[in-house]
């Protein structure tokens, strides 16, 4: 057990536990306060005047040395599928409030939890990116917690006809031209349809299935099975036209 002083003078003492960790010993009759342990060295508000201190005293008798700890600043990635349908409260629990930009730990508004099993402090590092996905034509997303909304950033994911480019060659179909066509036909953004449905056509089989087990049905519910609606859809232009003569075969 060894006693030192605080900045303001104050007396406090420290001596190993049985477990090799520093108890807290403070007042005038150095009664037990906390125990400091690696993990809490920096999060236990008790120690906050004590731990300059010790490690100084440390330093001088033991001739310990301390080595800064680089932050490590290589980005770590959690993609959470159709966000808007689960539950928030499961998700994310208390980290609702840790994810925050300024919440965030070496933040201006640091926060930390105190795991419920191990009793270790929790905070969520500044290198840590959160993804939530989820599609715009599901009328859920109306629905979507405003504590979510508030915490993310909303970026638009439209089709990239692009990526289409030579895959109908093979049918003489400018597959690009015609998602470009189709889409442009349906009014309501959040309703277009996505490039994949077409990337992976490698025969007639792939083309048929993907109109008639996807496209076709899905446009179907788009327009509440307004039947004269879709084919004016699907006979929009010309790559449509070839499109739908392969299908009906």
């Amino acid at each position: 057990q060894f006693t030192l002083k605080t900045s303001k003078n104050r007396i406090f003492g420290v001596r190993v536990n049985s477990n090799n960790n520093l108890t807290l010993l403070v007042g005038e009759k150095l009664t037990p306060n906390g125990t400091l342990t690696k993990e809490n060295l920096k999060n236990l508000s008790d120690w906050k005047y004590y731990a300059k201190p010790i490690q100084d005293y440390l330093t001088k008798v033991y001739g310990l040395r301390y080595t800064e700890i680089k932050d490590n600043d290589k980005p770590y990635v959690i993609i959470i599928d159709e966000i808007n349908r689960g539950n928030i409260s499961k998700i994310f629990g208390e980290l609702i409030t840790l994810i925050e930009d300024d919440k965030r730990l070496g933040a201006d508004n640091e926060l930390t939890v105190q795991l419920p099993y191990s009793q270790k402090p929790f905070g969520v590092p500044k290198n840590l990116y959160i993804i939530g996905t989820m599609n715009t034509s599901d009328r859920s997303i109306a629905l979507l917690d405003t504590a979510l909304r508030r915490r993310f950033d909303f970026i638009e994911m439209p089709p990239k006809s692009e990526l289409l480019k030579g895959i109908g060659d093979k049918f003489g179909i400018d597959f690009e031209k015609l998602l470009n066509e189709i889409n442009s036909k349906i009014e309501d953004k959040d309703r277009h349809i996505g490039h994949s449905y077409l990337i992976n056509i490698e025969n007639e089989n792939d083309l048929k299935r993907a109109f008639k087990n996807k496209i076709i049905p899905l446009l179907i519910e788009y327009y509440y099975n307004d039947q004269d609606e879709v084919k004016n859809i699907l006979n929009c232009c010309d790559e449509a036209k070839k499109v739908m003569e392969i299908v009906n075969k």
